[in-house]
């Protein structure tokens, strides 16, 4: 949302700061600021394109991938295995019931993966 804003505010000539979007998502959505915006870090091809052939300059992209804090590469490094690494997320808020669904993948098909939640802000979920 600020990224819109801000690209919004830069078009009328209100605002005269560098901005930069770092997409943390592999989509780009309506609140994203674009042409307005002087730098990208997308996470892939894909959207670098997409983001062309929305009238972004191709010098103004370049592709970085999903920004990861250090804390998540480094566990990886430790449990490195040949099993599958699932990911759940119930998005920011950490919603849904994940714990019943972790539970029954883990009685369904133990051992065959590592699967990774991130819990958003939901606390009760993280200690559980």
């Amino acid at each position: 949302f600020p990224s819109m804003l801000l690209s919004r505010l830069k078009s009328k000539g209100k605002v005269d700061v560098p901005v930069i979007n770092a997409y943390t998502d592999f989509f780009v959505n309506g609140l994203w600021g674009k042409k307005e915006i002087d730098i990208h870090f997308v996470p892939n091809q894909t959207i670098k394109t997409t983001l062309i052939c929305n009238g972004v300059p191709e010098q103004n992209i370049f592709v970085t991938g999903i920004p990861i804090h250090e804390a998540f590469k480094e566990r990886t490094a430790l449990r490195h295995t040949s099993r599958k690494k699932i990911l759940i997320s119930g998005g920011s808020s950490g919603l849904g019931d994940l714990y019943r669904l972790l539970k029954a993948l883990k009685r369904e098909q133990p051992d065959r993966a590592d699967y990774y939640v991130l819990c958003g802000k939901n606390e009760k979920l993280y200690h559980k």
